[in-house]
């Protein structure tokens, strides 16, 4: 009992002194990544555009891998930002458990007013058809490096969106079914071969009957009427 009431103190005394020492900086680690603004968006019209929320919050669901449904959002940042970025993103559909994904290796290009924008990304969704996600808000947020395991330079996005399925497709189950646009055609093909065919025959019996009644007299009436 003796021996454990002297060492108590000691104890308290080497724990506190580990605590005030101070942490040395890890020499690896490197200076801390610097900031950049950014906000999140949709695709424009073009390859090289960007709609900010502000003036279009739809963003238009699709069927992806395996069944999966997503949409797709755009990032822009400013003008010092990296030429190429990777983004880590989250999702929150309105009664839906939250969904996440990365992507690596994201070409940017550059906007009329300088900032860089990214190419598409796929935000992704739950599996399940398109219908159980259109009309319900989606919160996405994004934090975007030139590297997520080693960033030296990054930023933070985040937007609410509306999903809608604005397409001609019905997606009410895993299959989309679309209007049959084949079916139109084969039948405007179909009626060009006919008449031509039509053409062809009438020509062939006119010209019968003329080459027939030029070798007789009396075959002259008959030909023409056969050819008729």
């Amino acid at each position: 009992m003796r021996n454990a009431a002297f060492l108590l103190p000691l104890i308290v005394v080497l724990t506190t002194a580990s605590i005030c020492e101070p942490v040395e900086p890890d020499p690896d680690a490197g200076p801390p990544p610097g900031e950049f603004t950014c906000e999140l968006g949709l695709r424009g019209a073009t390859l090289e555009s960007f709609v900010p929320l502000s003036e279009s919050n739809e963003a238009e669901l699709m069927l992806g891998f395996q069944g999966l449904a997503g949409f797709v959002m755009r990032v822009a940042m400013a003008p010092e930002s990296p030429v190429r970025i990777e983004a880590l993103i989250s999702v929150r559909i309105d009664g839906q458990p939250p969904n996440g994904s990365q992507a690596l290796e994201i070409a940017t290009s550059i906007l009329e007013d300088g900032r860089r924008v990214s190419r598409d990304l796929l935000v992704p969704a739950n599996r399940g058809p398109l219908s159980d996600y259109a009309g319900k808000m989606a919160t996405v947020s994004v934090r975007v490096a030139d590297s997520l395991l080693r960033p030296t330079a990054l930023c933070t996005a985040t937007g609410q969106v509306l999903l809608v399925d604005n397409d001609e497709c019905i997606h009410t189950g895993q299959e989309p079914i679309c209007p049959d646009a084949g079916a139109e055609g084969e039948g405007e093909g179909e009626g060009e071969g006919e008449g031509e065919g039509e053409g062809e025959g009438e020509g062939e019996g006119e010209g019968e009957g003329e080459g027939e009644g030029e070798g007789e007299g009396e075959g002259e009436g008959e030909g023409e009427g056969e050819g008729e």
